[in-house]
């Protein structure tokens, strides 16, 4: 049955090293492990030092609590902690550390050297090796505790051969520390790598330590935070202006009971809370900061703890979610400006004399923290808007004069068959005329129930699966309130009814819907938007002059100058950058 081999009892030895290794992997581990120990201890001082990537030297120095001398010498017997007594203690854990695995794995896998002393007590030092017995000496030193990781995996050459080399495994190592430095503001923090400190961080308030740690080139008024609470749980959100958008979602970080967390589902809450302000592919930067009541989470699933169970997770996306666009529209007086997110830091509407114009500007005390925050006012762009537009607000009237001079700007063309091409405040403008024409649509039918068309023949759709059928019967009501009225016919769905300006037979917009099965809280927003979509001018459609102006001079009056997906709406190139874009002096 096993081959012809006979099933052994590993040596405890052996058995330690191997269960080590789900602890400790390389040198970030180690100062994950020794950080989340000093700061338990109630440290308020915290240096990290490495040499060598980690892999020749790991030293985390605290001014916490301290060890006496009976508690230090058996703090790397395995299971050895002072954070919890039995399983019930589970439920009530405040602590980083609980699993009592720590400093006994890195004993087994490296020379460890731990240097403690309480407060008015002696202190002594333990010395302890994988391969020997640990001894325990009065020392000198003061309060606090000094641990020292040097010869990792030296005993253990498999496990050695695989670690990166020294300038990888050392950004791992800052990594680590700038995540534990980041819920514990009220702690002063150093790294020093290889004789040099390469990084500070003093005493701070939340918000700012996230921006000494993580955006210290970064505009301070570019950022916002957003609170949020429920029965359970209560957190906060400091998030960047949708200018900062990236491709990657590497600035998405989740931090639960002040440990960072892989939990995309609370993640992705941020992606949705900027629904409407970054269109697809592009996500913010955004710190998500959750205290839940240890009843209510479970961290004791990974050794690393990288992971949890939440019993509400529904719950709490949605209370980030709304915190964040609330927080989005209060910092804007509104919806957001049309600052490009291609162009991250430098806003369309900036110029060398109004440099801040553009950017989000925010005067809600409650959103302004650390009284470092500076408002900057929106670009105003006096126009008219044109009279006497048909189609009820969906259509493109000819209510403007065919320049465009009345209202504020001399209309020049439509170049490329998608921009609309215009001069205004000594600037050429291009209106997207797609994303402006599909945003005073979404605009219209979000004012409420959209004007619907019964269908004389109803359309019929097949659903690809389960999750969709089960997706449509839950969220039929929703799905009404944006115009879509559907019925159950054996394995198919009809469509009886939508909203009316959209083409007959055009059932896209609810497919699409149904494939991406947005949120229920969010599912009338995207069917608008959906329908928008489809219903506004496309891109090569040729609009003669009048109507033309009259979608220009409508989309500046625009509350909201980003399509519902996010796009922005305008370009504007100044004088001075086109001037300088053909090498051009400009004039003064």
């Amino acid at each position: 049955m096993n081959g012809g081999h006979r099933i052994r009892i590993l040596p405890p030895e052996t058995a330690r090293k191997i269960a080590a290794g789900e602890v400790v992997d390389k040198p970030a581990a180690l100062v994950r492990e020794l950080l989340d120990n000093a700061l338990d201890s109630g440290a308020r001082h915290v240096v990290v030092e490495i040499e060598g990537g980690g892999i020749g030297l790991v030293r985390v120095m605290d001014d916490g609590d301290g060890m006496d001398q009976e508690d230090l010498g058996v703090c790397v017997l395995d299971h050895a902690t002072s954070k919890i007594a039995d399983i019930d203690d589970l439920l009530s854990l405040t602590t980083l550390g609980f699993r009592g695995e720590a400093l006994a794995s890195i004993a087994a896998v490296a020379r460890l050297e731990i240097v403690s002393a309480p407060a008015g007590g002696e202190p002594y030092r333990l010395v302890s090796r994988p391969s020997g017995q640990a001894s325990l000496e009065p020392w000198r030193g003061r309060k606090g505790t000094t641990v020292t990781v040097e010869e990792l995996f030296a005993e253990i050459p498999a496990r050695r051969k695989f670690l990166s080399r020294a300038g990888n495994e050392s950004a791992s190592c800052r990594q680590v520390f700038i995540d534990k430095a980041l819920t514990h503001p009220d702690t002063e923090f150093r790294f020093v790598a290889d004789g040099a400190m390469t990084m500070f961080l003093p005493a701070a308030s939340q918000f700012d330590r996230i921006m000494d740690a993580y955006a210290p080139t970064r505009p301070p008024e570019g950022f916002f935070i957003a609170h949020y609470s429920g029965d359970s749980f209560s957190g906060s959100v400091v998030a960047g202006d949708p200018s900062f958008a990236r491709t990657d979602r590497r600035a998405m970080q989740v931090f639960i009971n002040r440990r960072r967390i892989q939990e995309f589902s609370i993640q992705s809450a941020l992606d949705d809370g900027y629904s409407g302000w970054l269109p697809g592919g592009l996500h913010p930067e955004g710190w998500i900061l959750l205290d839940v009541d240890p009843a209510e989470a479970d961290f004791n699933i990974h050794p690393a703890k990288r992971d949890v169970r939440l019993r509400r997770v529904a719950e709490i996306r949605r209370a980030i979610v709304a915190a964040i666009r609330q927080a989005l529209q209060n910092r804007s007086g509104g919806p957001p400006s049309p600052e490009p997110p291609e162009n991250p830091g430098r806003s369309l509407w900036a110029s060398e004399e109004n440099p801040g114009a553009g950017t989000y500007g925010g005067t809600d005390p409650a959103l302004t923290p650390g009284g470092r925050r500076t408002a900057h006012p929106f670009v105003t762009m006096p126009v008219d808007q044109a009279e006497g537009t048909a189609g009820g607000g969906f259509g493109i009237g000819e209510g403007a004069s065919s320049s465009g001079e009345g209202s504020g700007f001399r209309y020049i063309g439509q170049t490329l068959g998608v921009f609309l091409a215009f001069e205004m405040d000594d600037a050429l403008w291009l209106l997207d005329q797609h994303a402006a024409h599909e945003r005073l649509i979404f605009d219209e039918l979000s004012k409420g129930k959209p004007a619907v068309q019964d269908l004389l023949v109803p359309v019929s759709f097949a659903s690809d699966n389960r999750e969709e059928d089960d997706y449509i019967a839950a969220n039929r009501d929703e799905l009404l309130a944006a115009g879509f009225a559907l019925e159950r016919e054996g394995k198919n769905w009809e469509i009886l009814s939508m909203p009316a300006i959209l083409a007959c037979s055009d059932a896209s917009a609810l497919i699409d819907l149904v494939r991406s099965r947005p949120d229920p809280s969010g599912l009338v927003r995207a069917a608008n938007a959906s329908v928008a979509c489809r219903a506004a001018v496309k891109d090569g459609d040729e609009l003669d002059a009048p109507a033309a102006v009259d979608l220009i001079s409508r989309a500046l009056d625009l509350p909201e100058k980003r399509c519902p997906h996010g796009r922005p709406i305008f370009v504007r190139h100044s004088r001075e950058d086109l001037f300088r874009s053909v090498r051009r002096i400009v004039a003064r």
